[in-house]
Parts: C-alpha cells; sequence; structure tokens
C-alpha cells in the first residue's frame, strides 16, 4: 500500500494532456490516500487564474470523486476505519499549489474549503502577496496577510505546505507563535542535491519537531547534482538522510506525478512497488509501512478538521 503528498493530475486533466495518475493507474498501484494539487501557473489576469482554479475544482469532483472506488478525504474522522478504504478503494484530498488567487476581497479560500481543500501551499515559483518564493530575489518572507492567512487556516485546521517556499519564508512560519500544521509534500534533500528546490537539514529537523512530513519526490533534478543518471537508488539517499535526523514517523512519498519528468523507474504509479521492494530489502516491514503510508495517514489523522455535524457523531 502506498499514500502519495502530490500530483498534478488536475492540471493535465484541464490542459488535456496525458496524465500517468488516472485513477485506474492509483487504485491498481495500490496507493489509498493520495493527494491531488489544484495548480494554475502565475498570470496578470486574476479573473482567469480564478476561473482556471475553479475548473480544476469541477474536475476534481466530477472526475475523482465521483469516480468508482473513491473517496474524498475531508476530516480526520474518515480514518478512524481506515480498513474499509483498504480493499481497492482510495482516498482522495485536495491541495492548492499558490494561493495567488486568494484575495481578502474574494470568497475563493470559502469556496475551496468547502470543496474539501485541506492543504494550502502559500506560493509555486513566484513570490505573491503570501510570501515569498525558493525563487525570490527579494527574499522578504512571510507577510502580513501570510500571518493572517496562516492564522486563519489554523483556527480551520488546515495544512500548510512548505515546498517551493523560500527559505525566509519557511523560517518565518517555524517561528510563528502559533504554528500551524505543516508539510512539504513533495521537497527533497539540499544536503545531497544543491538545488533550490530542496530543503535544509535544520528545515528537516524543524519539520521533524513540527510532527509534520516530508514526501520525497522522484525528479530527478532534485534527486542528484547531475540528474541525467538519478535513480532509484537516489531516492533511497534521501529517505536515509531523513532517517538519520531522527524523521522516523516524518518520511513519505511526494511524487510529483504528471508535475513533471521523473525517474525512469518510478515514473508511473504502477512501478511504486519497485521502490517497496528496494526498501524491504533494508528496512524492516514495520519502517516500510510508515514510509510508504502511514506516516502521511497518522499526519492526517491528527491534523485534519474533524466532522462534528450530527451523522458523524
Amino acid at each position: 500500500m502506498f499514500a502519495d503528498g502530490h500530483c498534478d493530475y488536475l492540471y493535465k486533466l484541464d490542459n488535456k494532456e496525458v496524465a500517468v495518475a488516472t485513477i485506474p493507474n492509483l487504485i491498481s498501484s495500490k496507493i489509498i490516500l493520495q493527494n491531488f494539487a489544484i495548480f494554475v501557473e502565475p498570470q496578470k489576469n486574476l479573473s482567469i487564474a480564478t476561473n482556471k482554479v475553479l475548473r480544476q475544482v469541477m474536475l476534481f469532483q466530477r472526475n475523482v470523486v465521483n469516480a468508482n472506488n473513491v473517496i474524498q478525504l475531508k476530516y480526520s474522522n474518515q480514518l478512524k476505519n481506515i480498513k474499509h478504504y483498504l480493499n481497492n478503494k482510495m482516498l482522495a484530498i485536495l491541495a492548492l499549489e499558490g494561493c495567488d488567487t486568494i484575495l481578502p476581497d474574494n470568497n475563493l479560500f470559502d469556496i475551496l474549503w468547502d470543496n474539501g481543500t485541506r492543504i494550502f501551499g502559500l506560493t509555486w515559483n513566484k513570490d505573491n502577496h503570501f510570501a515569498t518564493s525558493c525563487t525570490t530575489i527579494t527574499n522578504e518572507g512571510l507577510s502580513l496577510a501570510g500571518k493572517e492567512f496562516i492564522n486563519h487556516l489554523i483556527k480551520k485546521n488546515g495544512i500548510i505546505d512548505a515546498s517551493h517556499l523560500s527559505e525566509r519564508s519557511f523560517w518565518d512560519i517555524v517561528n510563528l507563535e502559533n504554528k500551524p500544521a505543516l508539510i512539504a509534500s513533495h521537497s527533497n534533500c539540499a544536503k545531497i542535491c544543491n538545488h533550490i528546490r530542496n530543503i535544509s537539514n535544520e528545515q528537516i529537523k524543524a519539520i521533524i519537531k513540527m510532527q509534520g512530513v516530508i514526501g520525497i519526490n522522484f525528479v530527478p533534478m532534485f534527486l542528484n547534482n547531475s540528474a541525467r543518471d538519478a535513480s532509484i537508488m537516489d531516492v533511497i539517499k534521501h529517505i536515509d538522510l531523513i532517517l538519520e535526523l531522527g524523521g522516523e514517523d516524518n518520511i513519505a512519498i511526494g511524487s510529483d506525478y504528471d508535475g513533471a519528468r521523473l525517474i525512469k523507474e518510478l515514473e508511473n504509479p504502477e512501478k511504486l512497488y519497485l521502490l517497496k521492494d528496494r526498501l524491504a530489502k533494508i528496512y524492516s516491514k514495520e519502517l516500510v509501512d510508515k514510509i510508504t503510508h502511514l506516516n502521511w495517514i497518522q499526519f492526517m489523522i491528527k491534523n485534519l478538521p474533524e466532522d462534528n455535524s450530527p451523522e458523524n457523531n
């Protein structure tokens, strides 16, 4: 079984491109939890960007939630009977990658939240009114609006995704008095591969201290410094380092299916068993289960809001 912290299936669907993270592929690959990102490239026309966000929400509801054997994950209560989802079923959770379209004078956040969006990455690879990104020039970090948004999200039991943030934005979040649930859904280790998208040992330790999760992705340029010869063994090197830093309960998978070209050995969900087979030769079954699915599941149990409606009590 597997849980995956990031895919861009909705972007591919919206742009009518061929995708690998299709529902049949995910379910047949024994993925029991998949994070689906809403992603719209930053653009000047906010109205167009907002419409694209809403269209991907609609595609998620129509093509993912309405698919056979898929259950939308919105509340922690749903995971109390997790065994019900292990028989050819998949939980699907919705995320927003880049909050450029969320403004104080629009109701987009409410629409997203009501439709089950629970994970929010403040930026993609461009600064916005909430924070600076990993490609920033100004490196101003978290803005006042960003702090206010995080406080609002804390009250709702939402989750902040630090992948794509600048290091200063990251530390601004970590140093907040009221700390959010924090993940790096698809980020690798900068010590192994020195890329702006990767995170430092100190950042990894901070996420561990905050009981967050780090999802290792399969993108060659984030796995080693040569990129061209990246392999499944590089994925394991990143896993090893996080384990060495104390992340047994924090290390997970964040593939980035449909978001980038991936290493050949793990280019689609149907090949995930190859990673599990390699891990099983190195680690105990208990640790392999944590890496492949349990750490994501446990994080969601602890951090998603509860459904307090009468029928669920």
